[in-house]
């Protein structure tokens, strides 16, 4: 089962690093993590190295923000890892982090003489979003506000939004919805349930799925499993591993990604009966 925060690794190794020069930079390519797009930059500025991990949301004009815990680590050539964290926040700008860290990994020559290995150095990140926002679909496939109040028994709040649902229903779906509200829990007797530590547009389209609609695809698909996963709802997980075996257009290792952190069999019976073929 899934933790309760969205978390993501990005593993890059940067090439030829003796070649770049001071003020140049090297740019990693991108990868898709949770409907967005994400890349390293990594530039020799004054003798030191500075770091970049970046967001960019080509064509969105509305307001937006991300708050995020970074940690990232150099592999060692000596045995001694170089590890920075920090929280980043931004809000309706190209990027994550604009060099937050810049002049706080190292100098350039230590990073040459430690980390470097036959012209390359290898970088890992670790991403956990604490909160996304302003990322919401302009319309909605199906509501569940107080227009569905007379067809609800329970409502589920996430972060500020309400949701309208049947208790009965997410039960008979979900393990973990049926010992929470219909079980001797607390919950079980409320008219309101708070959800913690999930975002909100994932739980709409998680209840978009649950309720029949078509609502997985490039950009939800990742916050819909993760949802699925955590609340034990085998049905949704089974839709979205249906569209990453036959609707995706993502790259083959982001779905691997997925296939083997949610545990998806027939993902991966045919994905090797593909390579056999």
């Amino acid at each position: 089962m899934s933790s309760l925060t969205k978390q993501f690794v990005i593993t890059q190794s940067v090439k030829n690093v003796s070649s770049i020069a001071d003020g140049g930079e090297h740019v990693t390519p991108s990868e898709i993590h949770y409907g967005t797009e994400w890349y390293m930059r990594i530039k020799r500025d004054n003798g030191f190295m500075s770091f970049g991990l970046y967001c960019p949301m080509t064509g969105k004009t509305t307001n937006w923000s991300i708050v995020a815990d970074i940690r990232v680590e150099l592999m060692p050539l000596t045995g001694m890892w170089k590890s920075v964290e920090c929280e980043c926040k931004i809000a309706k700008s190209p990027s994550l982090i604009s060099e937050v860290l810049r002049s706080t990994i190292m100098p350039w020559g230590r990073m040459m003489t430690n980390y470097v290995v036959d012209d390359a150095l290898m970088i890992e990140v670790f991403v956990t979003i604490k909160s996304m926002t302003g990322f919401e679909r302009p319309y909605n496939l199906r509501s569940f506000d107080e227009s569905m109040e007379e067809f609800s028994d329970v409502v589920l709040l996430v972060g500020e939004k309400k949701f309208y649902v049947l208790r009965k229903y997410l039960a008979a779906q979900s393990k973990y919805f049926k010992a929470l509200l219909l079980g001797s829990f607390e919950e079980g007797k409320s008219s309101e349930v708070t959800l913690t530590s999930i975002d909100p547009n994932d739980f709409q389209f998680f209840l978009e799925v649950l309720y029949g609609d078509s609502a997985i695809n490039d950009l939800t698909v990742e916050g819909i499993l993760h949802i699925a996963d955590m609340y034990d709802t085998p049905m949704v997980v089974r839709k979205c591993e249906e569209f990453l075996i036959k609707g995706t257009k993502l790259p083959a290792k982001k779905k691997l990604q997925m296939a083997f952190r949610y545990k998806m069999e027939n993902f991966m019976r045919n994905y090797y009966a593909e390579l056999g073929n």
